[in-house]
């Protein structure tokens, strides 16, 4: 639903989808799937080669719809599931509750009006 969304609408962070757009995608999508009745995620957070990534995580579930950012990501463009072998070289650490409204109060409008561009 990001890529069908006119970049120039979309704050900075999602505008070169899905370059750079890990992180405010996953609070975006957690707030998505939460709304759905799938549950709470976890923000996961990690750096490999100088090089961040986000994802969401609820147990051992991983969910990524960014991965395809890096050339070697064996997972194609949304990865749902368990393994997390490729996800281990960024030595991820859960951050907090994947929920935007946890931000300040800039951060939250900023999330919530592309939440309502995107969900369209």
């Amino acid at each position: 639903m990001i890529l069908a969304c006119n970049p120039v609408h979309l704050p900075v962070t999602l505008q070169n989808f899905p370059h750079g757009a890990c992180g405010d995608a996953s609070l975006l999508l957690a707030r998505y799937l939460s709304e759905r009745g799938c549950g709470e995620f976890r923000y996961i957070l990690g750096l490999r080669d100088g090089n961040s990534h986000a994802w969401l995580q609820q147990g051992p579930l991983i969910i990524d719809i960014t991965g395809d950012q890096f050339a070697d990501n064996p997972h194609g463009p949304v990865y749902v599931g368990e393994d997390q072998a490729w996800f281990v070289g960024f030595a991820g650490e859960d951050q907090h509750t994947a929920d935007y409204s946890i931000f300040d109060d800039n951060t939250k409008a900023m999330l919530s009006a592309s939440y309502a561009r995107i969900t369209r």
